[in-house]
């Protein structure tokens, strides 16, 4: 899931603000939060976590190596 450091640091930049980007909904303290209000079912972040791990092993996404030297979020 985004978010992380990498994420807080895009956040934190005066564009992002500026487009109404405050903040991620997909951070752990959020999806826990409506986890625990009853708003978002365990089994539904496991269904959809699922789906996307499977995407990304049928692609072989995970066959390729990945080096950390990418382009990051809004630095294209």
């Amino acid at each position: 899931m985004p978010g992380g450091e990498p994420m807080q640091n895009w956040l934190k930049k005066p564009k992002t603000q500026a487009a109404g980007n405050g903040g991620g909904w997909l951070v752990a303290e959020k999806v826990l939060a409506e986890i625990s209000a009853g708003k978002i079912s365990a089994a539904t972040i496991d269904d959809n976590v699922g789906r996307i791990l499977r995407v990304i092993f049928v692609s072989g996404q995970f066959d390729k190596p990945h080096s950390a030297g990418g382009v990051g979020v809004g630095e294209h």
